[in-house]
């Protein structure tokens, strides 16, 4: 299982970041329309997985490492880019929100964009390579 959604969060950062870096070379707004519902996913996975992560390393030694660090940043790096995606989301679906310029908006979303991508290769790299260290 850990190794599938490793694979999942590694094929979203790809796909998020690449298109978020080439999207100004040609116009595909209306693919960003299937790309949130992808992302609105991998961030709950994300959230899932990430606060797993933290409970295997709050379960073991009390002392500050990598691993206690890695996973704290994975939680709550999904906690802000999550609450960052759905505020902007529900507000992208919701004709009357009118709290932020479209300018504002923007910036989020590439923020957003940029932490999603980097948040699931990260997770996703640890998910397999934890895959592979139970394996040996």
């Amino acid at each position: 299982m850990h190794r599938i959604v490793g694979v999942l969060l590694i094929l979203t950062a790809a796909v998020i970041g690449t298109h978020a870096v080439v999207e100004p070379l040609f116009s595909s707004t209306w693919l960003w329309t299937y790309l949130d519902w992808w992302m609105a996913f991998a961030i709950v996975i994300g959230l899932i997985f990430s606060y797993m992560q933290k409970l295997e390393v709050r379960a073991g030694d009390q002392s500050v490492s990598r691993a206690y660090i890695e996973a704290n940043t994975h939680f709550y790096g999904f906690l802000v880019i999550g609450i960052m995606f759905f505020r902007n989301w529900f507000a992208l679906i919701s004709e009357d929100f009118t709290g932020v310029s479209e300018d504002v908006a923007q910036v989020i979303w590439f923020a957003v964009d940029a932490g999603v991508a980097v948040l699931c290769g990260s997770l996703g790299m640890h998910m397999w390579g934890q895959t592979n260290n139970e394996e040996d």
